[in-house]
């Protein structure tokens, strides 16, 4: 009710102290799952930057296999630029390899945990609003960032 006052143009009418009064006593109820949910996303949002900057910076390095062969220690070889060029004798030029730590797997396990708890929240407004969820654009964003989760892991 309140929204349609917004879109046809009636925001004084918000101001009226029955309407402020009823306001104020939702936001009351409510604020306990705003603050919830925003801590929640804060943690997710900090949980997955940690995976990718901690996979995908610090522990996978490009090996060159036209310079190193078949070298698989990792602290022996140098990270080389992606746009280097090849000569033709070398048939696969480039691997990339990872080195998995505990601390990788800690956040890993935190990000699939977080995402279950997203996907949960998700399916529930799908099953609470078939019809309205398809058309909120946020629906459409944390999908993404489920589909995100899922191929970068």
């Amino acid at each position: 009710m309140f929204i349609n006052f917004i879109e046809i143009g009636h925001n004084h009418l918000l101001k009226h102290p029955l309407c402020e009064s009823f306001l104020h006593l939702k936001w009351l109820k409510v604020r306990k799952f705003f603050f919830v949910s925003l801590f929640f996303h804060l943690l997710f949002t900090f949980v997955h930057t940690a995976f990718v900057l901690n996979v995908y910076t610090a522990q996978c390095v490009i090996k060159d296999n036209c310079t190193y062969g078949e070298t698989a220690n990792l602290s022996e070889i140098k990270q080389i630029p992606i746009w280097k060029s090849v000569d033709g004798n070398c048939f696969e030029p480039y691997e990339e390899i990872c080195k998995l730590t505990w601390v990788t797997i800690v956040i890993w396990v935190l990000l699939l945990l977080c995402t279950m708890i997203l996907l949960a929240k998700e399916l529930f407004q799908l099953m609470h609003s078939q019809k309205q969820y398809f058309f909120n654009w946020e629906n459409w964003v944390q999908m993404g960032i489920i589909v995100n989760v899922v191929l970068i892991r």
